[in-house]
């Protein structure tokens, strides 16, 4: 099985001086063995190494980092969260969450849309241990581990919808399997998957919960057509533009669940939030390292300061000061919600408390990328902004800003607030 046993050539690398640099604490107060550091620590070498100068010309050019999920599958990653009885690493949402969600952080520190766009495969994993049959489960997780398949979910649609939750992609029984027809937005890592997780309802049926179908489509089926609209501010490599579905048979075996099982578990919303986070929290972190690197070596003092070097000038070490404690506490609040949510899949009472706490690192984790990704051009002075486009340092706002307007923060703190005050638990949902 090519997914299980390789190591990429990054793992002969030197680890730098320090695993975390200054700017935030090391990791040892985790609680992580030898054998999961050890993952967190190749994947920490590959994004520093490999994934930079990747992620400025994907960036530029709108492109699928297809060269960084070839590593991954090299290294044994895009199985991270396929349990060990089906040939995978076994790190899931019951499982050691942490693991999973800090391989997402470190990869976002240096490609966000590498982060989001693994968690993004992971999520449909994370929905065939749950809902599959055997035979679904032996089928998809072979389709990763023997050929190196990405995955993507996709639940939203374009214009045309009274609010951002209608669907109005259909699927309808015949001989064998339904047939699908739709379209879908924000269509994440579909311009390098190899099967998509598609949302529909049954057609003639009212659309709701307990009829909503997920429907496994292979990227090249006859009927599927990918539209490469995708152009915006930021997470530009995602490719998550339009794909219309049009008479796409899916047989048995390719539909999961049946209907309306997506609810059947209450964290699946919770976890899918919580890649989010990890992801802006990457952002932060990412743009953390980076300002430090510029102020060292790139930064001037100020005129009227007198000083030789930028780092000895009191405002930018407040500031410096100021976006590592943001980011040190968006670590921690992350990674107490991943083990809070993992504690919550054995034991349901405690989703109320572990889906407040992945909103409450989401919020944090969104504030904090945006923040930091600014204050990086402020550390770093005029000079830095001239050359941006050419060294990527704009992409770390740019992709925060985009990201986190995708699930509005402000109905996360509502749901927290009334959590708090005891007026309600946040609703299980899709989000």
């Amino acid at each position: 099985m090519a997914d299980k046993n390789v190591t990429v050539s990054v793992t002969a690398m030197e680890p730098p001086p320090s695993r975390n640099g200054r700017g935030v604490s090391s990791d040892a107060h985790l609680g992580l063995d030898d054998s999961e550091m050890a993952i967190v620590e190749e994947v920490r070498r590959f994004r520093q190494e490999i994934m930079p100068a990747r992620a400025i010309e994907h960036d530029r050019a709108a492109t699928f980092p297809s060269d960084n999920f070839s590593d991954l599958h090299r290294m044994g990653l895009l199985s991270l969260a396929i349990p060990k009885e089906y040939g995978g690493r076994g790190f899931y949402i019951a499982n050691r969450l942490l693991v999973e969600i800090m391989v997402v952080e470190e990869l976002a520190k240096a490609c966000s849309s590498t982060g989001q766009g693994f968690h993004n495969h992971v999520f449909p994993l994370e929905m065939i241990r749950m809902l599959g049959t055997e035979a679904q489960r032996q089928f998809f997780f072979n389709e990763v581990l023997e050929r190196g398949a990405v995955f993507g979910g996709w639940a939203s649609e374009g214009p045309g919808r009274k609010t951002a939750f209608e669907l109005k992609t259909k699927v309808r029984k015949v001989d064998g399997g339904y047939l699908l027809n739709g379209e879908k937005f924000f269509s994440t890592n579909s311009g390098g998957a190899t099967w998509g997780q598609v949302w529909g309802h049954l057609e003639g049926e009212e659309p709701a919960a307990d009829n909503l179908f997920l429907a496994m489509v292979r990227m090249d089926q006859d009927g599927v057509e990918q539209l490469h609209d995708w152009d915006p501010l930021g997470q530009r490599a995602t490719t998550s533009g339009t794909t219309r579905y049009t008479n796409v048979f899916v047989p048995d075996l390719h539909m999961l669940g049946g209907s309306g099982a997506y609810y059947s578990n209450p964290l699946i919303g919770a976890f899918f939030q919580i890649g989010w986070a990890a992801v802006y929290a990457g952002i932060a972190g990412g743009a953390l390292e980076k300002t430090v690197e510029l102020a060292v070596t790139h930064a001037r003092p100020w005129g009227e300061t007198e000083l030789e070097r930028a780092i000895d000038d009191p405002y930018v070490q407040n500031d410096v000061a100021n976006m590592s404690i943001a980011v040190e506490a968006t670590r921690l609040l992350l990674y107490r919600s991943a083990t809070l949510l993992e504690a919550a899949s054995s034991n349901f009472s405690r989703r109320p408390e572990a889906q407040t706490a992945v909103y409450r690192a989401k919020v944090m984790a969104s504030e904090t990328a945006l923040d930091v990704a600014s204050k990086l051009f402020q550390v770093a002075g005029a000079r830095a902004a001239v050359g941006a486009p050419k060294t990527g340092i704009d992409a770390f706002w740019r992709n925060a800003r985009t990201f986190t307007l995708h699930d509005p923060v402000n109905y996360r703190r509502q749901r927290i607030g009334r959590y708090v005050l005891g007026v309600e638990d946040p609703p299980i949902g899709w989000y």
